[in-house]
């Protein structure tokens, strides 16, 4: 039998409201085709930022899917 391990960590409000912003700024970049350089660059940080957030991601991307 494997076995796995949660992870799991509380925020408080203001990482909380940042970690909101984060995404929200990401989900524009990420439904926008027509990113200059810069926003594109924005966009690649941000994701590198939000990488523990993993579930943020997913629903952001499985709402472009759908």
């Amino acid at each position: 039998m494997k076995r796995t391990v949660k992870k799991q960590f509380w925020l408080s409000r203001d990482e909380a409201q940042e970690l909101q912003k984060k995404a929200k700024r990401y989900q524009e970049l990420y439904d926008r085709t027509d990113l200059s350089d810069e926003e594109r660059a924005e966009r690649a940080d941000l994701k590198r930022e939000l990488k523990n957030a993993e579930s943020v991601l997913a629903k952001i991307e499985e709402k472009k899917v759908s």
